[in-house]
């Protein structure tokens, strides 16, 4: 359907589109399964760094969830089976879901890590946001709350 030919190099963003996915059984496994069969030279990944799967909804603080989750943590409080369609997993459980389709991880490195700080310190004024390198992604959080995850 791209109309893939093998001279060419394939690299696959993905932001904040793989969560979804989460909430039909199977549906994040095919379409991994999809994108390595394409053979892409690289896959990055921007996801939240968050564990809301559970029956109850604790530990995420109030005035982040109002700000950056909003709509999602509506759909996590208030919707059940079919209806909810927000899921979110850490680091953890998206790099064990991605081995287990055959993609291995790439270090990101200590210049990617540097330079996203130093964007940070230039945009975010200091207000209690941090970056930090964690196993070869970088990790972006608030205060002591993880919030978003990157990895290639």
């Amino acid at each position: 359907m791209l109309d893939l030919r093998e001279d060419e190099v394939m690299a696959v963003n993905s932001v904040f589109e793989l969560h979804p996915l989460l909430a039909q059984p199977g549906a994040i496994e095919k379409v991994l399964f999809v994108v390595k069969e394409m053979k892409p030279e690289i896959l990055t990944v921007v996801e939240q760094e968050s564990n809301h799967n559970g029956p109850v909804f604790l530990g995420q603080d109030k005035v982040m969830s109002e700000v950056y989750l909003g709509r999602q943590i509506c759909n996590l409080v208030a919707c059940e089976e079919v209806d909810r369609v927000e899921w979110h997993e850490t680091l953890v459980q998206w790099r064990a879901r991605l081995d287990s389709v055959g993609f291995g991880s790439v270090h990101q490195g200590f210049n990617a890590c540097k330079q996203a700080s130093m964007l940070l310190a230039l945009f975010a004024g200091g207000d209690g946001y941090w970056v930090e390198e964690h196993d070869g992604c970088l990790m972006l959080g608030w205060h002591s709350r993880p919030l978003i995850t990157t990895w290639a």
